[in-house]
């Protein structure tokens, strides 16, 4: 699917990010896209500040950096083989490092778990994939629960009309059938599902039990 070429898959070691990761890759090889690992660190004025990092602070913090470079490295390295995939450690406040990559690197959609912490909107979608979803330069696949979650999508749920050829062609790319879909709280939907919905009206899928992506007007015209 043309502007899929690269997707970025934020990795902050997490169980539900461990258990995305698969879906990541099955999307990747079924779009022939290349898969950009990125891992947003804590600053280093954080760290620094930190107890344990009052003492022999400069030496403790490089090596902080070589541990997550490390895990980094070694994570999932049989899904993300390094011929199709990229790795990167970034640091400062991860939506911002995510939003910040994307726009810079020609990313054509992020994949990433929503965690369900803070607030109303954060509460649903996580606040790293709220603000991600906010601001990307691209449209951005999310879910609450990606255990739960086909490897790849048996349908493709158009929920609105702005989003149909979009969500048509991501059909077409998937081998997927497309269905029309009502929105709040989408009837019908299941784990295997991927409903497609305009940036603004995401929180009308929030009971929603299957992945969903959020596409900005930026990208409907793509």
């Amino acid at each position: 699917m043309t502007g899929l070429e690269r997707i970025l898959f934020p990795v902050d070691f997490s169980e539900r990010c461990a258990a995305a990761a698969p879906k990541v890759a099955a999307m990747a090889e079924r779009l022939g896209a290349e898969v950009h690992l990125l891992h947003a660190m804590t600053p280093r004025e954080y760290l620094l500040g930190a107890p344990e990092y009052k003492t022999g602070g400069a030496n403790l913090y490089v090596r902080h950096v070589e541990e997550v470079r490390r895990r980094l490295d070694a994570f999932d390295g049989a899904l993300f083989p390094p011929a199709r995939s990229k790795r990167i450690v970034a640091e400062g406040d991860p939506a911002l490092r995510v939003v910040e990559y994307a726009r810079d690197h020609g990313i054509g959609l992020i994949m990433l778990p929503a965690h369900g912490l803070g607030g109303f909107r954060r509460r649903v979608l996580g606040s790293v994939a709220a603000e991600v979803m906010r601001a990307a330069p691209c449209p951005v696949w999310t879910c609450v629960h990606p255990e739960l979650a086909s490897a790849l999508p048996s349908r493709v749920l158009a929920v609105d009309d702005s989003i149909h050829e979009w969500a048509a062609r991501m059909a077409e790319a998937l081998g997927a059938p497309l269905v029309p879909a009502s929105p709040d709280p989408l009837p019908g939907s299941r784990p295997g599902d991927l409903a497609v919905v305009a940036r603004g009206n995401e929180l009308s899928l929030t009971a929603a039990r299957c992945p969903i992506a959020v596409i900005p007007a930026s990208s409907l015209s793509a």
